[in-house]
């Protein structure tokens, strides 16, 4: 009996597929170099650890590279219009954020909400203007001063909200708004101007319409 509940133990079960997961993902990292990994647990709400963790990974191992650009997992990023953005717009900048800043930058109280900030966590009724997580343009000066500056400003769990609102205040940086046509939302279905946006947050019911809207995008540039 004893034995049956300790091999049942649903704590010990859960241990070990963490494990499991984490040998898979260091063969991985190993063999093909393309996992950048943080001592943390990968949970919603340890976003800003992972979001630092990238960015200083960026800027000690891309020491060349002018412009940094982040995005959440679930977004599109048209590589094309982004090269001809940069190319006609930002080849000769320095110091740039380039996002889409919402409006509404009241906190979430409400408990039901998934961004609900407790007083304790955040004792004001706004935010500062910060970027949505969607796409965020950067140049490598402004990268590296957010970077630095994290370290006076206490960690924040949205992540966004801490890098380019908290953080970027801090440090000075001035966030510039995307144009509104330059980032999209759509669910399955979508128009072909949508392809004229550089980020592109879809919600397509399965792989294939990711599939048929990338094949679309590449045709498009013929």
């Amino acid at each position: 009996m004893t034995n049956r509940q300790t091999r049942d133990d649903p704590q010990r079960t859960q241990q070990k597929d963490i494990l499991s997961t984490l040998s898979r993902n260091v063969q991985e990292a190993k063999k093909f170099k393309d996992i950048v990994m943080g001592n943390f647990t990968d949970i919603y709400r340890n976003l800003t650890k992972k979001h630092v963790v990238a960015l200083g990974w960026a800027l000690s191992h891309c020491p060349k590279v002018k412009y940094i650009v982040k995005v959440d997992d679930d977004v599109i990023v048209n590589v094309y219009n982004l090269a001809r953005h940069i190319k006609q717009t930002y080849r000769t900048t320095r110091e740039a954020v380039v996002c889409r800043v919402p409006k509404n930058l009241q906190v979430h109280r409400s408990k039901v909400s998934k961004w609900s900030v407790s007083m304790e966590e955040y004792p004001f009724r706004a935010y500062p203007p910060y970027c949505l997580g969607l796409g965020i343009f950067m140049t490598r000066d402004v990268a590296l001063r957010l970077y630095e500056t994290t370290r006076d400003v206490r960690p924040f769990w949205i992540d966004d909200v801490y890098m380019t609102g908290l953080v970027a205040w801090k440090a000075g940086v001035t966030l510039k708004d995307f144009h509104a046509n330059l980032t999209v939302v759509f669910q399955n279905s979508y128009h072909p101007h949508h392809r004229n946006a550089m980020f592109v947050l879809a919600r397509f019911n399965n792989k294939q319409g990711y599939r048929q809207y990338w094949r679309d995008l590449v045709a498009s540039e013929g």
